[in-house]
């Protein structure tokens, strides 16, 4: 079984915290499809303007990830983030390793038993590639610190595209945004 980047993990359970009590930055309400930077990846988003992290490197030898680079899309609406991680030597992105990576990411979403809630999920490919899309609420019995995370895992090859979307459920607006950027992501190499 793949070792998972629990500080990956981590920081993404953190920022979709923070991210979930501290609101974010207007952005247009012109939706488009965006590719993200120069992979195959593309989604609907609302503007077009996303802000690029430095490709990161792991330090941890017993992590998968050789490298990552984060795109991260502020609306006032919800949050998205996509992430492209390649992995290391060996690493074989199928169906298997990506429900992996998806468990890992959940259970540090809420450790606590039983979990975030599920409110659809699905393990079919996208463009010919192993993908796992689903939808979850996290901390449904908590009105206040109750939010949605959508996440989107694509394999392909050696590295996994992943994309997280935060949004909020007692938010119309916010639903609506991150079920129309979920459902128009594709995958389509040249």
């Amino acid at each position: 079984m793949p070792r998972v980047n629990r500080s990956s993990a981590r920081a993404l359970v953190l920022f979709a915290a923070v991210t979930a009590l501290t609101g974010f930055a207007p952005a247009t309400d012109e939706w488009k499809r965006v590719k993200v930077g120069t992979t195959p990846l593309s989604m609907e988003i609302p503007g077009t303007k996303y802000k690029v992290a430095e490709v990161e490197k792991s330090e941890g030898q017993g992590d998968w990830v050789s490298t990552s680079q984060d795109y991260d899309f502020d609306n006032d609406d919800y949050f998205v983030r996509a992430s492209v991680y390649k992995g290391r030597a060996g690493t074989k992105a199928d169906l298997k390793f990506l429900k992996t990576i998806r468990d890992s990411v959940l259970k540090e979403l809420d450790p606590v038993k039983p979990g975030p809630k599920m409110i659809e999920q699905d393990d079919k490919e996208i463009e010919d590639h192993p993908a796992l899309r689903g939808v979850y609420s996290v901390h449904p019995d908590k009105k206040a610190d109750n939010y949605v995370v959508s996440l989107t895992f694509i394999g392909d090859g050696d590295k996994v595209y992943a994309v997280t979307i935060v949004s909020y459920p007692d938010m119309k607006a916010s639903s609506d945004s991150a079920a129309r950027t979920h459902k128009s992501i594709q995958f389509k190499k040249a």
